[in-house]
């Protein structure tokens, strides 16, 4: 087997010879979706042969798996506690990859409280903060 990661969107789904399975989990999406920008242009192909695809699949945990339910920002604050510099599961992330975290989720959650614009009116649901 070689140091592939695949993405396999179904469980039913076998990978091709030679990759392995990146779990395909809401959670585990979001976190990869926090870290790699370039889910948002090339999609799930960007997660073959991906170091920060590697490292989600090896390294997930549950309590992780639980703060990634939550808004994104919710999960910032339990990332910015556990995170020391030295976790095993940010081998091979972006050197700045707290930032590009913490820039993602907050365009993402801000684009979800947002109700409707029209001109220069923003409505925003405030509900959608808790």
């Amino acid at each position: 087997m070689t140091d592939l990661a695949y993405f396999v969107p179904r469980d039913d789904d076998l990978p091709p010879a030679g990759y392995r399975r990146f779990a395909a989990d809401q959670q585990r999406l979001n976190l990869a979706w926090l870290i790699e920008p370039r889910l948002d242009t090339e999609g799930l192909a960007c997660l073959i042969n991906n170091p920060i695809a590697r490292s989600i699949g090896a390294h997930f945990d549950v309590l992780t798996r639980d703060a990634l339910k939550k808004l994104p920002l919710e999960f910032m604050k339990y990332w910015r506690q556990i995170d020391d510099g030295d976790l095993a599961i940010t081998e091979g992330w972006p050197p700045h990859y707290l930032q590009i975290m913490q820039r993602r989720a907050r365009a993402w959650q801000r684009e979800q409280q947002i109700v409707s614009e029209s001109g220069n009116v923003i409505r925003i649901d405030f509900r959608k903060r808790a």
